[in-house]
């Protein structure tokens, strides 16, 4: 899944995988998401910016959604995309 619009962690937005075709190296990926906000605004929030993310995969599951990194050795990392009270910002954390 590159990109996913609905709930997301209580509010409503897009969440979407960006790739910069002009970057030559494996960094050239971001993953972004949009918050709905009153009068059609939105917000935008970089959860990756210019990461290789080739190895990174996204679902769903009910209003959330997760970010499962897979390592060489097959194991695997999960965090969830949601807002990060401490931080003031959204952001993936880990489960």
């Amino acid at each position: 899944m590159t990109s996913d619009y609905g709930e997301l962690a209580g509010a409503y937005g897009l969440a979407t995988l960006i790739v910069d075709k002009t970057a030559k190296d494996p960094k050239r990926m971001s993953l972004i998401i949009f918050v709905e906000r009153p009068d059609n605004r939105s917000d935008i929030y970089w959860i990756y910016r210019d990461m290789d993310l080739s190895k990174y995969r996204m679902s769903r599951a009910s209003g959330d959604i997760f970010i499962d990194e897979v390592h060489d050795d097959g194991s695997k990392v999960v965090c969830e995309i949601r807002w990060d009270k401490k931080e003031r910002t959204w952001a993936c954390r880990g489960l």
